[in-house]
């Protein structure tokens, strides 16, 4: 009897033996796919991935990890959708995105479902992707839900074909806010070299990685956040530049309280992605502020030149009219509203007009200001005087 109890003994402590062992094997393939992640190093998280899948086969965070790296590629195919789409109900708010024994998936997992489906051209399975995103995402309003909304909106309109303009004027096209918030032109970038004075690491906080430009000021009252462009195009937002990484830890709390719960900490003395700082966008410093009165304006045209039948057309069959001088053309408005409703309503009525390319616009005094950046500015402003 007493043998066989030891033998009983030995076989149990064999076995945890055995667990103890893969379970540091698992916490360090995690560790080193998390370094990768955190250089954005896809390519070489993507092999660790691979062999925690293999440890542990219905491990959901790590098929949400491998997915959220092909999603992150833009490549066709069906990996990204496959890992990401078998997670979804394994969603957990109190996800945890730096434990090795976590097991369930963030909110996210919805928004790189999104993007793998538009890497697809699924439009419609990408549009459902948003919707869920918006539905469970914890954050309300942050880089990610608009983000989101710029990616269906994307998908939707790429095939578009434009209309053909008349040399004399420029027609923007107008997109409605119901799909989304603002598809802007194309963001025209130029950076400059960051250029720090160590070879040691530098601390900051990245707080968001986005394919385009965000405005600073969306980020609320976080007011030092410097974006970063690496060199795949990316846009990094970092906050901070710190020497000891426990300054940044400290910041680092500070802003997952603030609603930025998916922060984390980089080291931005890496050429590769944090080697050239944005300054200026579509020729205006990034630090232009929008102050004072904001107003949406019903756009007539864009134009290089006006002959005097067209002005007399404007002037005669339409009100509260304003010229705008904007990168050598004259932007012509009718009236003023404080609410992207009203500005709709007399939009509908200066198209029955005969002005039936006629949109929507936001202003700063004398200005124009993205649909995005008016409506950022006055949420901002609402907060502020109820405060």
């Amino acid at each position: 009897m007493f043998l066989l109890k030891k033998i009983i003994a030995i076989i149990l402590l064999s076995l945890f033996c055995l667990s103890l062992s893969a379970n540091e094997e698992f916490k360090a393939t995690f560790e080193k796919a998390k370094s990768h992640l955190l250089k954005y190093e896809l390519d070489k998280a993507i092999p660790h991935l691979a062999d925690l899948n293999k440890m542990e086969p219905e491990n959901a965070n790590v098929k949400y990890l491998m997915g959220v790296c092909y999603a992150e590629k833009k490549l066709a195919g069906n990996t990204a959708i496959n890992l990401l789409s078998g997670v979804t109900d394994k969603i957990n708010k109190d996800y945890d995105p730096k434990s090795w024994e976590e097991k369930n998936v963030p909110t996210y997992v919805y928004y790189y479902l999104c993007m793998a489906y538009v890497a697809n051209d699924m439009c419609e399975e990408a549009q459902a992707a948003k919707e869920n995103f918006l539905k469970v995402h914890f954050n309300g309003f942050d880089f990610y839900t608009e983000d989101v909304k710029r990616l269906t909106a994307r998908c939707i309109t790429k095939n578009k074909v434009e209309p053909i303009k008349a040399p004399e004027i420029v027609i923007e096209e107008e997109v409605k806010k119901e799909e989304v918030a603002e598809i802007e032109e194309a963001n025209e970038i130029i950076t400059k070299k960051s250029e720090l004075s160590t070879n040691t690491p530098v601390y900051g906080v990245q707080i968001g990685a986005f394919s385009k430009f965000f405005p600073l000021n969306t980020f609320n009252e976080i007011k030092s956040v410097i974006p970063y462009q690496d060199k795949n195009g990316m846009i990094r937002y970092v906050v901070g530049s710190f020497t000891f990484k426990s300054q940044a830890d400290r910041v680092l709390d500070i802003v997952q309280r603030s609603g930025f719960s998916d922060a984390f900490i980089v080291n931005i003395n890496q050429t590769k992605l944090y080697g050239e700082e944005v300054v200026i966008v579509n020729n205006e410093s990034i630090h232009k502020n929008i102050h004072g009165k904001v107003d949406y304006r019903v756009q007539i045209g864009s134009f290089t030149s006006l002959n005097d039948d067209a002005l007399r057309e404007i002037y005669f069959n339409l009100k509260d009219i304003r010229e705008i001088q904007e990168n050598k053309k004259t932007i012509i408005t009718s009236g003023s509203f404080p609410s992207y409703e009203e500005a709709i309503i007399h939009r509908d009525s200066v198209r029955t007009k005969g002005f039936e390319d006629a949109f929507v616009v936001a202003c700063n005094y004398t200005r124009k200001i993205s649909l995005k950046d008016a409506e950022i500015y006055l949420i901002n402003q609402k907060i502020d005087n109820k405060n």
